[in-house]
């Protein structure tokens, strides 16, 4: 579970999602539903260290690291 605050419900919001390395695996949008929490359901990502950043109206809000096991 990916958790966050402060969006706008009016703006569009994504998460993205980034190896170690910066290379972009995925993006994510977000519903109005989604603006406190995304779960990331079993499976999605592979086993390892991802960079995930927070973006609204295309400005970045947060940037954290995720790790995934197995």
């Amino acid at each position: 579970t990916i958790r966050f605050t402060g969006l706008d419900p009016m703006a569009q919001s994504v998460i993205m999602v980034f190896d170690m390395n910066g290379k972009w695996i995925k993006t994510i949008e977000l519903t109005p539903r989604e603006l406190n929490e995304y779960i990331l359901t079993k499976g999605t990502l592979e086993p390892g260290m991802y960079l995930i950043s927070l973006l609204s109206n295309d400005q970045e809000l947060h940037t954290k690291r995720l790790i995934i096991q197995q």
